[in-house]
């Protein structure tokens, strides 16, 4: 199965916040994060929440149900809830990203086993 990747582009788009929600309520969060480079995020899944990671500076790698995922700038991965994901920063330079939840994804985190 091939999780939702897009390439989608704006006229502008600015962002105000840094490594923390853009904007929060319970039906949706928007938020600004950094991975450094040569990390990744705990493998996890959402209950509830469908996510959309879109990619704003350097490339990542995410791990969607087992299917390996290469985003570049300006291209987006939906993730559906209870679907385990992962994402992985594998260069040498830190990368942005924003994540959008609906509803919001605060306290609706699971670690999901490898």
């Amino acid at each position: 199965m091939r999780y939702g990747q897009r390439k989608i582009q704006f006229s502008r788009f600015d962002i105000q916040a840094n490594d923390h929600p853009i904007d929060k309520n319970k039906d949706y969060g928007v938020i600004h994060a950094k991975l450094p480079a040569k990390s990744k995020e705990v493998r996890h899944f959402h209950r509830q929440a469908r996510q959309i990671f879109f990619m704003l500076v350097g490339n990542a790698t995410i791990e969607v149900d087992g299917e390996v995922i290469e985003l570049k700038p300006l291209e987006s991965c939906e993730i559906p809830p209870r679907v385990a994901h992962q994402i992985f920063n594998k260069s040498d330079e830190e990368i942005a990203y924003i994540i959008t939840s609906q509803p919001n994804s605060h306290g609706d985190y699971v670690i999901a086993e490898n």
